[in-house]
């Protein structure tokens, strides 16, 4: 009977399109990062890239239409679940010189 019944995973079309932009944004970033940095990133080494430097993350969230620090890192690892299980992010978090400046503090981490 199931087969019969078309699976809607999400009522809404607005939130399709706009999980479709934000990947064609997300994916339009990791590639000007990578020509930047005259090298191919891996995702987790974007997102350090992203973590790392503020002026790549207010390009970030300009494109990808984001107002605030947290929200943009949280979809990240919303939409790409492999970055918070890489230990080179740990290991880059844990190291006693990071410092990152979220919403202009600075914020030294520790996991």
């Amino acid at each position: 009977m199931s087969k019969f019944l078309p699976s809607v995973r999400n009522p809404n079309p607005r939130t399709g399109m706009y999980e479709k932009e934000f990947t064609l944004a997300f994916t339009r970033l990791c590639s000007l990062i990578c020509i930047l940095k005259n090298k191919k990133l891996n995702t987790p080494n974007i997102f350090i890239e992203i973590l790392r430097d503020q002026n790549v993350r207010k390009v970030y969230k300009y494109m990808c239409d984001m107002d605030t620090d947290y929200e943009a890192i949280t979809k990240i690892i919303e939409n790409e679940p492999n970055v918070s299980k890489s230990k080179y992010i740990k290991k880059f978090l844990n190291s006693k010189h990071t410092e990152i400046v979220i919403n202009d503090k600075p914020r030294k981490t520790r996991l």
